[in-house]
Parts: structure tokens; sequence; C-alpha cells
């Protein structure tokens, strides 16, 4: 098994002001929709119930536009959004969730927890272990 260090979270957006711009008034329109969006944030900012959930993970859990990712995270999501990557200490990166995955999410009453849950089962079924043992620390 290998050790994972990083998540990476990838918006169905583009990032920078005209990006997100284009988002918020897609999404008002009805016209873009993006799940890990939901997940995350409100229609102003990040969640606070995810950004402490966030904050209770034995890995950093980073979130980037489709436009912002790494070489390895895009490699993996293939053109998927959103997706959740996982990376392991070696650097190979690992599609986790992709958007059939997160709409589900999505719809779940708490759905920080439920994406926290998804990532943690995903992870371990491709291989992956968790630093302490589980994606939550205690």
């Amino acid at each position: 098994m290998s050790l994972a260090v990083l998540l990476t979270g990838v918006y169905d957006a583009d990032g920078g002001a005209i990006g997100e711009l284009k988002y918020w008034i897609g999404a008002r329109l009805g016209k873009t929709h993006c799940s890990l969006c939901e997940v995350t944030h409100s229609a102003i900012r990040e969640r606070r119930e995810w950004s402490e959930t966030r904050s209770t993970l034995s890995v950093e859990f980073r979130t980037v536009h489709r436009d912002e990712q790494s070489e390895p995270v895009l490699t993996a999501t293939k053109g998927l959004f959103p997706a959740v990557v996982a990376q392991d200490e070696d650097g190979a990166a690992y599609l986790l969730l992709g958007p059939e995955d997160i709409e589900e999410i999505a719809r779940h009453a708490e759905p920080h927890l439920a994406l926290v849950a998804a990532v943690e089962q995903a992870g371990t079924a491709v291989g992956l272990s968790w630093p302490g043992g589980s994606l939550r620390n205690p």
C-alpha cells in the first residue's frame, strides 16, 4: 500500500476573475453546474462545514479549477470534472471520484461528510493508506 500525501479536488469551472464570474452567472442561469462547488462552497464563499471538516483530515485537501491542475492531476482526471485525485509519496496520482460520484455526494444531507467517506473508501480500494490509518484525524 502506498501512503496518500495529497488530495486535490478539481472544480468543473475555470479559475481567475473571469472564470469565476462566468461560472457564477452560468450557475444562476442554470447553464453551468459543478457538484463539487456545491459541496464546498455557498454562493459566495467556502462553506464553514467544509472548512472545518477539511481541517480534520490527515492529508492536505486542495481544491483547484480545471485550468489550474498540476500535470499529475491533469493526467489522472483525463478531462473528467469535477473530480478528486489522490497523490502518493512517490507522486503517483489516482482518480478517486468522478462527476457521477460527486453528483451523488452533493445530494446527501451532509455532503462534506459524505465526500470524506467516499474519498477514504475509494483511496483504500486503489491501495492507498492514510497517515495514522484514517483520512480523518481522531
